[in-house]
């Protein structure tokens, strides 16, 4: 009877720890059972607790007396417990009240406060890890998938190995095992193609990087040619301004011949010349233009 209650009480802490390390979160399952369970066990039944059981009723060695001391003796009620110190805006207010009246008791007080935190935060850091713990049991037990057999289908009853079942079972542990070599040779293969791959670039931006050093190289000697020219053509204008100027020297061209003026001569033509009667009539003069030329009257001196 004392080694079940003994057990009780042990299997009772492991699920307490397991509830204080999910926070009541995480479900007791059937498969987490063996889990708890055989600690308990594996503490309980052990042969010095056996010896115990029998020993501390006084059943053997027979003793009696170990029964009745244990009805007999007075209880002591506990001692009362005093309040301590919780939250940090205490703490300072009594850190201040013990700078004025420092006391003993007040020492003592404060003790017992920073022991109590010290507990707080041990419980604190164990709840923590007990709950990484169930955390990574859950992501374990959804990982989990049903339950398969060796050829690969659901099965809830006991298996039967025949002859078909194991050759069935060669075949497929065959097309599994070709299947992951082909899956190696194929993941070596695109490794190695990246690696290639990725010398290949590196290769490339090292060229792109010479090309573009070696342009930049050209474009300073090109750029430090042309200063130097512009440099020699400004040097050279400079020298040029520097020497005088000599006077121009003002070359006469020859006269061109002059023409000499053709004179025309002027032709005289006589118009409407009549003969009446055998008297020729004087003719109209006319000019090179078509002019009718009259003849100059002279008047002679004494006529009227």
């Amino acid at each position: 009877m004392v080694l079940f209650s003994l057990l009780s009480l042990v299997y009772s802490k492991e699920l307490n720890k397991q509830q204080e390390q999910s926070l009541g979160y995480s479900l007791i399952k059937k498969k987490q059972f063996l889990k708890l369970f055989r600690p308990a066990w594996n503490s309980t039944f052990t042969i010095k607790n056996i010896q115990k059981a029998f020993a501390k009723p006084g059943i053997w060695p027979y003793n009696p007396a170990l029964v009745l001391k244990v009805i007999c003796r007075p209880i002591t009620p506990p001692e009362a417990i005093q309040p301590t110190l919780r939250s940090a805006k205490s703490i300072r207010h009594f850190q201040a009240d013990f700078r004025k009246n420092p006391s003993q008791a007040k020492l003592e007080k404060l003790f017992r406060a920073n022991k109590e935190l010290a507990v707080q935060a041990a419980l604190d850091r164990h709840i923590k890890e007990g709950l990484l713990e169930v955390l990574k049991d859950e992501k374990k037990s959804k990982a989990r998938g049903k339950r398969l057999n060796v050829l690969g289908e659901e099965h809830t009853k006991p298996i039967l190995f025949s002859a078909d079942n194991i050759r069935r079972t060669q075949e497929l542990f065959a097309k599994k095992e070709a299947f992951a070599k082909s899956e190696r040779i194929r993941i070596n293969t695109k490794k190695a193609a990246q690696a290639l791959k990725k010398q290949k670039n590196e290769a490339e931006k090292a060229e792109k990087a010479l090309q573009v050093a070696v342009r930049g190289e050209n474009i300073n000697k090109v750029r430090i040619k042309e200063k130097a020219e512009l440099q020699a053509q400004k040097e050279k204008e400079a020298k040029q301004k520097k020497v005088p100027k000599a006077l121009p020297v003002r070359i006469k061209t020859p006269a061109k011949p002059r023409k000499v003026p053709v004179l025309k001569k002027k032709v005289v033509s006589f118009i409407n010349g009549n003969i009446n009667g055998g008297v020729l009539e004087t003719p109209v003069k006319q000019s090179s233009r078509g002019r009718a030329i009259k003849p100059r009257v002279i008047f002679e001196k004494g006529s009227n």
